[in-house]
């Protein structure tokens, strides 16, 4: 008999596209395009700051503005719009699942505003 393959289920999808992000935009940094003439920094720096920048707190290892140009500070501002918009849409899943296990009480067939704004149930994830 043939198994099924196995599916991923949406929260590690997420987890999944913020690894994937933290990690290509930490690379991006590092790119001499992004720096400061003369500036050289450590593939730790730059995962700490794009893990940071995604997570939408802000903290460096490093100035930002004596580190990165232009280019490099926009990276970081979409950065953090990524952020914004993946905390945004993990609230919107959480808040509106349909799931019985879900934190919120399942109020209606669409989510309601008093149902996603009620208890923050993704600070549990």
């Amino acid at each position: 008999m043939r198994k099924a393959p196995h599916k991923i289920s949406g929260a590690r999808w997420m987890m999944l596209a913020y690894l994937i992000a933290i990690v290509l935009l930490g690379w991006l940094l590092m790119l001499p395009v992004s720096l400061r003439p003369g500036v050289r920094l450590s593939f730790i720096d730059a995962l700490f700051t794009a893990a940071s920048a995604i997570s939408v707190t802000g903290l460096t290892t490093v100035g930002a503005a004596d580190t990165f140009n232009g280019f490099g500070t926009a990276l970081l501002m979409i950065g953090f719009q990524l952020g914004g918009i993946g905390i945004m849409s993990r609230e919107a899943c959480t808040g509106c699942s349909s799931d019985s296990r879900s934190a919120y009480p399942r109020e209606s067939s669409s989510c309601s505003i008093r149902t996603a704004t009620t208890w923050p149930g993704w600070f549990i994830l």
